[in-house]
């Protein structure tokens, strides 16, 4: 199964550290969450067979910036993203009715740089 999930964040921020140079705070902590749609791509290897659903996501996060100058910052970030797809199997002639239905929770660590202008 592979997946993939397109969705719109609300973030809420936090400044510490605050100089006349960054007025928006050296580090800043953050905390959010959002919502959007997912794309899931059930594919078997024994027979030919591939089944597409779509279905809404919900996301969480938490993380944290830290502003080395003014235009480049260092970050990492946790994010939790939750959804539930349902397969009929179609194709394959199952019994009437048949379906199985997987919740797919994905966890993610990410850390970077970011540059700002």
């Amino acid at each position: 199964m592979s997946v993939d999930t397109l969705a719109a964040n609300l973030l809420f921020r936090y400044p510490i550290w605050s100089t006349p140079d960054l007025p928006g705070g050296r580090i800043a902590p953050y905390v959010g969450f959002g919502v959007g749609a997912q794309r899931a791509v059930l594919s078997l290897q024994t027979v030919p067979f591939r089944e597409v659903d779509y279905a809404p996501a919900g996301q969480a996060l938490v993380g944290m910036k830290f502003f080395l100058m003014r235009n480049l910052a260092g970050f990492g970030e946790y994010k939790r993203i939750w959804s539930s797809h349902e397969f009929t199997y179609s194709d394959l002639s199952p019994p009437p009715g048949y379906f199985e239905k997987y919740s797919v929770v994905t966890n993610v660590l990410v850390g970077g740089v970011s540059l700002h202008f």
